[in-house]
């Protein structure tokens, strides 16, 4: 459109000096060409990781292809899948510490009385966002029953399966306020709450019965909840001790830029990482049109699902803000290509907080936006 503008913006015929004078219309048209293809570079310059990140994803078919006529063994594989997996591991390590600074940052400028509303308004879109996308992915999980035919393929159709931990709902409500709740702040970083049944065989009076027994176990994996409110309740107890709080708000603060620097940094490896973490699993394929179908159905069901939701969320957009939503989804473009690519949810969070700030207009006025 800016284009466009520009090249209207040229000088007419009849506002020359003289009817044969070009001078200044060739000038016009110059500027107009120059000013596009700055524009040009300018995007293919913010954007060369992202194409990258695009063209490594094919490279990394084809090259997994080409091991796969190889036939390499479990070893070769290892070595194969090695830099996607040590890509991802170094992610992680910056994650933790860049949650946890930015929200103990966040939280201390927060004031109850001012934000309170905003706050609740804010949980509230996240309950139902996410109550949303679960109903959203149940009901297109029903209708398309992606992985039916594989199961009865492999162990026929008149298998039943019974699950292995006797899961109960009221455990899963349990678990969510155990690890919302902990005990221990280091342990946070270490392991999340699960609660599991065992099965217990009691004899008595000649007679054998079954209990179940419920214990409370830690699995070793971050408890992303338990951090967030811990780093929540440290960073509003840090802003309201004032100037004795105020060292340690500094001290997280020059941790979330440090951290920052770094992530930034190991972004770059994103191409190569995402090359040998899609190479590795297709080298090791074995029966390739059978997974290549039951991938297909599969993708084809989150896809449909993540559309279902998508709509859904746009349609809220635009009856509560009466905006038009798709000016914002050429900003989310990076963050779907990292999240697929990688497809671990924790690893576009630092792309998330630079695509969040785009121009949108709200009530009428237009300003950065930034959540």
């Amino acid at each position: 459109r800016k284009a466009l503008r520009c090249c209207a913006a040229r000088p007419r015929l009849s506002s020359l000096k003289h009817p044969l004078d070009f001078t200044s219309m060739a000038s016009s048209s110059w500027f107009c060409c120059r000013h596009c293809c700055n524009r040009l570079w300018k995007f293919a310059k913010n954007n060369v990781l992202m194409g990258a990140t695009i063209i490594a994803v094919f490279v990394g078919f084809l090259f997994g292809m080409l091991l796969r006529t190889l036939k390499p063994d479990e070893d070769t594989l290892v070595w194969i899948e090695m830099p996607g997996e040590i890509f991802i591991r170094l992610l992680k390590l910056t994650i933790l510490p860049l949650i946890s600074a930015n929200v103990i940052v966040v939280s201390s400028t927060l004031d109850i009385k001012e934000n309170g509303k905003i706050s609740l308004v804010a949980l509230a879109f996240i309950i139902s966002s996410n109550v949303l996308a679960a109903v959203s992915g149940i009901v297109v999980c029903l209708l398309l029953n992606p992985g039916a035919s594989n199961l009865d393929d492999r162990f026929g159709s008149n298998q039943t399966f019974a699950p292995e931990n006797n899961i109960r709902t009221s455990s899963i409500f349990a678990d969510l306020l155990y690890n919302l709740f902990p005990d221990n702040l280091i342990g946070v970083t270490l392991y999340q709450s699960r609660t599991s049944y065992q099965i217990i065989s009691k004899f008595a009076a000649g007679n054998s019965s079954q209990l179940l027994k419920r214990t409370i176990t830690n699995i070793s994996s971050l408890n992303m909840l338990g951090l967030i409110f811990c780093s929540f309740i440290f960073g509003a107890a840090a802003g309201k001790t004032g100037k004795r709080g105020k060292i340690f708000l500094e001290f997280f603060k020059s941790v979330a830029e440090v951290v920052l620097k770094i992530m930034n940094l190991f972004l770059l490896f994103t191409p190569i990482g995402v090359c040998f973490m899609i190479a590795g699993p297709i080298a090791a394929l074995r029966d390739p049109s059978g997974a290549f179908s039951q991938l297909g159905l599969f993708a084809g069901t989150v896809t449909l699902g993540l559309l279902m939701h998508l709509s859904i969320m746009l349609l809220i957009y635009t009856l509560v803000t009466r905006a038009n939503p798709f000016r914002l989804l050429p900003y989310c473009f990076r963050i779907w290509i990292i999240a697929i690519t990688t497809l671990s949810p924790r690893e576009p969070t630092h792309n998330s907080s630079h695509t969040a700030i785009a121009p949108t207009k709200i009530t009428g006025h237009t300003k950065t936006w930034d959540r």
